[in-house]
């Protein structure tokens, strides 16, 4: 054990058997999603409602509709509790009672339907949004174009193959505004940015039974810039990366393979939030009016080691965070905000190279460099940190693999 990078601490793996339990992450289907579909509580609900404002007899009608049946009940009041602030005011019944109908429909219409829980069903198949695009009927029309398209496929792999290629002759690649567009408004122009690419893919995946998710690198280590991809979940029960809108002939395959090699991190999306949580889980936001999970996939694409951040003096903190940076268009940029524990730590697994580690916790200020490793854990104390100098060389070294 040797001291390095301002008093971070580089440990073997097999050293430290207490976080053994963190290191084992892969892009499967994550234990974090359970068998059922995530359970809402009447106070969640309430709030719900109450957020929805004038809307809320319109998401009330929705819910007396499903209350009959078990699984539409409980898929309805998840759905309602994981919509953003802005859908709890707008969405009405109607469409909130098409997209539970159609996405029911879709496990008992195709051969792979069912082939996923209702959890992962219910974080990846269900949801009427993908990212910050606008609500429109995307579901309908995906499936009604796609239903004769994916008539010689048997799997959920080449389902998703021949869905991709649909969706690569429709749509290409062209920078847009800021804020993301719908699906349908990305078919009529013929275009999107990665991101808008991305929702088109997922809701065309979602609307036939494919359980898909956005993923993305917050920023490159390697180059200016970032960019967003689809995951689908495969027949083996884990899940593949493809492009969206961006075909090739199987999945793990893309124009991209290798600069995920060089990922400083990778997250991928998922609409509510699981009964059970694991170390996969990089951010819950349980806000209703704001529900989601970030899964930390770093581990499926590149090798990683673990930093486990420690500021004693944070201890108690309710709400505060360590952030991790690297070089990108010409600044430090943040990839990742991790909440501090109540003893004031906190871990992520990143991929290797060097980061810059700030916090915002109410204690003297510090930034320090740290290298992270192939199957070690680096640790760093906070309040013995000497300031960072005022020249660092970050370095990201290619991916062994």
């Amino acid at each position: 054990m040797g001291h390095k990078y301002n008093r971070a601490v580089k440990r073997p793996v097999s050293t430290l058997l207490i976080c053994c339990c963190l290191l084992g992450l892969a892009l499967t289907a994550s234990p974090a999603i359970a068998a059922g579909i995530p359970a809402v509580s009447d106070a969640e609900l309430a709030r719900a409602l109450e957020l929805a404002g004038a809307n809320a007899p319109e998401l009330q009608s929705a819910l007396d509709a499903s209350a009959d049946d078990g699984t539409r009940r409980a898929a309805m009041r998840f759905t309602v509790a994981s919509l953003p602030t802005c859908d709890l005011g707008s969405i009405s019944a109607a469409e909130l009672t098409a997209n539970l109908d159609m996405a029911l429909s879709v496990r008992t219409d195709f051969p792979w339907g069912s082939d996923c829980d209702l959890a992962t069903w219910a974080h990846f198949v269900l949801p009427p949004r993908v990212s910050q695009e606008p609500l429109s009927d995307w579901r309908r029309f995906f499936l009604a174009e796609l239903g004769n398209e994916l008539s010689g496929a048997t799997t959920l792999d080449e389902a998703a193959v021949l869905v991709n290629k649909w969706c690569g002759q429709r749509v290409g690649f062209k920078q847009t505004q800021r804020r993301d567009q719908g699906p349908l408004a990305t078919l009529a122009s013929g275009y999107g940015r990665c991101e808008e690419m991305v929702i088109f893919y997922v809701d065309a995946c979602r609307s036939v039974g494919i359980p898909a998710r956005m993923a993305y690198c917050p920023y490159w280590a390697v180059s200016d810039n970032n960019h967003a991809w689809v995951e689908v979940l495969g027949s083996d029960g884990n899940w593949h990366y493809t492009g969206g809108c961006e075909p090739r002939d199987q999945l793990d395959d893309a124009w991209f393979n290798g600069a995920v090699k060089n990922a400083p991190l990778i997250c991928s999306m998922a609409f509510g939030v699981p009964d059970t949580l694991d170390d996969s889980v990089l951010e819950v936001d349980r806000t209703v009016g704001a529900r989601y999970t970030r899964f930390n996939s770093t581990s499926f694409y590149r090798d990683t080691g673990l930093l486990s951040v420690e500021v004693p003096t944070a201890a108690g903190s309710t709400n505060a965070h360590v952030s991790v940076h690297v070089f990108n268009f010409g600044a430090l940029r943040q990839i990742a905000h991790v909440q501090l524990d109540s003893q004031g730590r906190a871990r992520i697994r990143l991929g290797l190279g060097s980061f810059v580690i700030t916090t915002d916790a109410p204690v003297e200020t510090r930034q320090t460099l740290v290298e992270i490793s192939a199957g070690e854990i680096t640790e760093l104390y906070w309040d013995s940190l000497p300031e960072l100098d005022s020249q660092i060389l970050l370095q990201f070294p290619p991916d062994a693999a």
